[in-house]
């Protein structure tokens, strides 16, 4: 009576499962489907993959769209003496810092050693 019951269970299993994995009556429509969607994506994703593109003035420098000239000052002195204002988009690169490799025009990087000492301010 058990195998009887076992032996069901699987016929039951089996005749179910074919109709939940029925394939479609036109593969060729389900196959230029996925084509499209993986074309689709890669259109997204080129721009998003390419790097940045530093902005560039007539005289073929980049800008100074974060203003770091103004900050330029501070080479050479400790950040600890230095008051920079919260909402400044600024960061603080020491030697180890781990950093993002995205570039922003209007973003300030404060280079230091790993005692505090500004060697250099840019932008990106």
């Amino acid at each position: 009576m058990l195998k009887q019951a076992i032996i069901s269970i699987s016929v039951g299993l089996l005749v179910s499962g074919c109709f939940l994995f029925q394939t479609s009556d036109t593969p060729d429509d389900a196959e230029t489907s996925v084509a499209d969607q993986a074309a689709d994506l890669d259109n997204r994703l080129e721009g998003a993959l390419k790097p940045p593109i530093k902005p560039e003035n007539t005289d073929g420098k980049t800008d100074d769209l974060c203003g770091a000239s103004n900050w330029a000052n501070l080479v050479g002195k400790n950040i600890s003496a230095v008051t920079i204002p919260a909402d400044l988009n600024a960061r603080m690169i020491y030697p180890d810092t781990i950093v993002t490799r995205d570039y922003q025009v209007d973003r300030l990087n404060f280079y230091m050693t790993k005692d505090g000492e500004i060697t250099r301010v840019a932008c990106g």
